[in-house]
């Protein structure tokens, strides 16, 4: 597999009665405003936020 990018983006866990941390909250806020998204820059409840990433090196 050749490597290739990843987009941010919301991974559900709420269901597994896990909480986003800090650290994903705030990446989330800052990622929000810059792509210049419109509604509220807070991550959803039972989400949290996987930031861009390389994969597959």
């Amino acid at each position: 597999m050749s490597a290739h990018r990843v987009a941010g983006h919301l991974m559900r866990i709420g269901h597994l009665g896990k909480e986003a941390s800090t650290e994903a909250k705030a990446a989330y806020r800052e990622d929000h405003a810059r792509a210049g998204l419109a509604g509220p820059h807070v991550l959803p409840r039972g989400y949290t936020y996987v930031r861009e990433h390389e994969r597959g090196m």
